[in-house]
């Protein structure tokens, strides 16, 4: 019996600075929600703040990602971090198929967007 290439893992290969990675095509669908539901959320964040609404009250998943990623040395402002979380996002969006499981993820910086992106989602899940 053949076993599934799926088995709930992911499989990355290298092909010079590039990385490849083979999902199950249900796990593109999962990070797409993810990826998105994060974007939506900085955007909020960004219509907020463009709007001179109050800006007292942080979405705590954002207050998260910005005090995990922050170091005692470095001041970041909200603003910064809401850009970040939203451009990492975009990012990541962008390098998912829109049908299948294969990610191409082309060089050090698209490999460092898009696995930041991935751990700001799973920082906003263990904050939620």
């Amino acid at each position: 019996m053949v076993e599934s290439a799926f088995r709930g893992q992911v499989t990355w290969d290298r092909r010079a600075d590039d990385r490849i990675g083979v999902f199950h095509p249900a796990h593109i669908v999962v990070l797409r929600t993810h990826f998105d539901g994060l974007l939506k959320i900085a955007s909020r964040r960004l219509e907020q703040r463009n709007a001179g609404e109050d800006l007292d009250q942080i979405d705590c998943r954002i207050d998260a990602i910005g005090r995990r990623r922050s170091s005692e040395d470095s001041v970041v402002s909200e603003l910064e971090i809401v850009l970040a979380i939203a451009n990492r996002a975009t990012h990541a969006l962008v390098a998912l198929p829109e049908t299948g499981g294969v990610v191409h993820l082309r060089g050090p910086d698209s490999c460092f967007l898009f696995g930041s992106a991935a751990l700001d989602v799973t920082i906003a899940i263990i904050e939620w």
